[in-house]
């Protein structure tokens, strides 16, 4: 059922001024909060597929579930401790980010542009002065990393400006520093920063590019070896979107199930978005049962969990079962 990205924020703004970090999100650890952003905006992209782009999908599961938007972007540079800057970010006094910017050294001058950058970046929509601010504060990171001779730095700058390119309609150009950064892991053997850079990389290719799938494997792979869980997960999720949108619904299925196995290893509750999929799929399939049982599973999950998130979305499919 689609739905625009104004009729969320809607929803968000009428019920922001009194929903609090439900217990069943507070719970987890910061990588488990990021899957649920990524798992919540993958679904809202792909099942609003023409009314909401991916940034605002993102924007969306953030506001809803009460997360910092920055969680979306900043994993190569945040690790859960205090990070200068993002206080201001996050609240969007960009006017104070940049006096701090301009009194701070070395690595946390680097933070705050990449911070700076991605803020406009990723904003919902490509506006053209948004992607003029991006860039003019990735170069910055870019010469400020290469005077560092810091390789991490200099990695993270330069998969975010492949991503700039991409938002700015030039592939062609992003490849060449996604591809950069991948060699330059390889020789390095540094599996974590290949990881991320496949992942990176896979994550933008369109869905009918044939190399999408198997730069995806191999992250999928890197992040198993790294025992990254989360991350294995959101990258397996991201291959299963390639199937179901390439027609192999049933391979899809048999991987939404995989993924019910894997969230329910790592404890991680918000299956109502895997589970709502199966359940559109089983009922396009006439399997009735089955489509009834993750449907009600799907609405149990949520009233056990009392995080009523997206509820219309569970309650409106489970009426599907019925009608």
């Amino acid at each position: 059922m689609k739905r625009s990205f104004a009729f969320y924020l809607i929803i968000l703004i009428t019920s922001s001024s009194f929903a609090q970090l439900a217990p069943a999100v507070a719970k987890y650890d910061l990588s488990k909060k990021r899957l649920l952003i990524q798992s919540c905006s993958m679904y809202l992209y792909n099942a609003n597929q023409g009314a909401i782009d991916l940034d605002s999908a993102v924007v969306v599961a953030c506001k809803a579930y009460k997360l910092p938007v920055s969680l979306s972007y900043n994993e190569g540079f945040y690790d859960g401790t205090k990070l200068v800057g993002s206080d201001l970010i996050e609240k969007g006094d960009i006017n104070s980010a940049k006096k701090l910017l301009g009194k701070a050294k070395a690595e946390d001058k680097i933070k705050i542009l990449l911070q700076l950058g991605s803020f406009y970046l990723f904003k919902p929509g490509t506006k053209a002065e948004d992607l003029k601010n991006a860039k003019t504060y990735i170069d910055e990171a870019i010469l400020v990393s290469n005077k560092l001779k810091i390789k991490k730095w200099k990695h993270e700058s330069l998969l975010l400006l492949g991503k700039y390119y991409y938002q700015a309609n030039n592939q062609a150009e992003g490849n060449k520093y996604f591809i950069q950064v991948i060699n330059e892991c390889r020789k390095q053997n540094d599996k974590r920063g290949l990881a991320e850079a496949l992942d990176a990389y896979g994550t933008l290719l369109f869905n009918l590019d044939p190399q999408k799938e198997k730069i995806l494997e191999e992250a999928v792979s890197l992040y198993a070896s790294l025992g990254m869980e989360e991350k294995r997960i959101e990258n397996y999720m991201k291959i299963t979107t390639i199937y179901f949108w390439g027609g192999k619904v049933n391979e899809a299925k048999k991987r939404l199930y995989q993924n019910l196995v894997d969230l329910r290893k790592i404890n991680f509750t918000h299956q109502q978005f895997a589970e709502t999929t199966i359940t559109f799929i089983e009922l396009g399939q006439h399997n009735i049962p089955t489509a009834l049982y993750y449907a009600l599973k799907s609405v149990k999950r949520m009233e056990a969990e009392k995080d009523y998130t997206f509820g219309d979305i569970f309650y409106t499919r489970l009426g599907d079962v019925y009608n």
